[in-house]
């Protein structure tokens, strides 16, 4: 583990504040699709999950390509969800 409990709370509880405030951008730049916050140590990646976010963390030097085809497999679990919800 990387910090102590506390500060594993702060950390998420700051990543759904960042992306709560980027729903007021949706009108000019349409739906979030991940942030990434890069330290020396650590690269987190923070996408919006249902009503939550989905945090990943990982070492500094991975490609952040990475990130798309996580949102890819985000939005189909959404859709897959989506359609079971409708039967």
């Amino acid at each position: 583990m990387l910090s102590p409990e506390e500060d594993d709370t702060k950390l998420f509880l700051q990543s759904t504040v960042s992306i709560g405030m980027s729903e007021s951008w949706i009108k000019y730049f349409d739906r979030l699709k991940f942030s990434i916050v890069a330290h020396e140590r650590i690269t987190v990646f923070q996408f919006p999950f249902g009503e939550g976010v989905l945090l990943i963390s990982a070492e500094p030097s991975v490609d952040l390509a990475i990130a798309n085809r996580i949102d890819k497999l985000i939005e189909e679990e959404t859709e897959r969800k989506s359609k079971d919800s409708l039967r």
